[in-house]
């Protein structure tokens, strides 16, 4: 493409500027969440090993044995390219990895500078933790330990510890979103409860 400069009178070439067809533009400003994107806007980059620490044997056999107590976290914050929303459960009675160590590796893996955001990162885990210790605290034992059809002695009451969850999950194209409440004391397992909800849920 020439311009001409009435000024000068001098023709100078430059190159069109491409301008991004409708399906195209259309394709780029969709979004893909649960999904895979065209491969056209996939590059394939090297990425280093990821720098794990490995704790000692002893260290491993002694976490082996504590109680776990999984609790929900969540992760949500937005870069300058990027809007990050994650969702994971975390043992917090884990020792052998803290949250400045996982944020770190998290910011490797999705290759955002971790020196900005692992602190983003690591702060919302443990903020979340603080709010679960009262919780993890408890004794609510195994899953499927309390026979809760049996009946109580004359007198004493079934223990109960109810809670509200959310449930919030994106599956391909489907997003469940539900609140219900729960027996911590239950024998009742989320995994059985899942597979009921799925079934139910078609």
């Amino acid at each position: 493409m020439n311009v001409f400069n009435a000024t000068t009178g001098v023709s100078t070439s430059r190159a069109a500027t491409a301008t991004p067809r409708p399906q195209e533009k259309a394709e780029l400003d969709q979004s893909y969440l649960g999904m895979v994107p065209p491969a056209r806007f996939i590059k394939a980059r090297y990425m280093p090993p990821t720098p794990h620490e490995y704790p000692s044997m002893d260290q491993m056999v002694y976490q082996a044995h504590q109680r776990p107590s999984l609790v929900p976290v969540r992760v949500e914050f937005e870069t300058e390219t990027h809007r990050i929303r994650d969702c994971f459960v975390w043992n917090i009675n884990e020792a052998l990895i803290k949250p400045e160590t996982f944020a770190k590796i998290f910011c490797n893996d999705l290759d955002i500078p971790a020196d900005t955001w692992a602190p983003t990162i690591a702060a919302q885990i443990r903020a979340q933790l603080e709010d679960f210790e009262g919780v993890a605290a408890m004794d609510l034992g195994l899953d499927g330990a309390l026979d809760l059809e049996s009946a109580p002695p004359e007198g004493e009451e079934v223990p109960e510890c109810r809670v509200i969850l959310s449930i919030d999950v994106q599956i391909a194209n489907h997003h469940l979103m539900d609140h219900i409440e729960w027996d911590l004391m239950s024998p009742l397992t989320p995994e059985a409860f899942s597979t009921t909800l799925c079934a139910s849920s078609g």
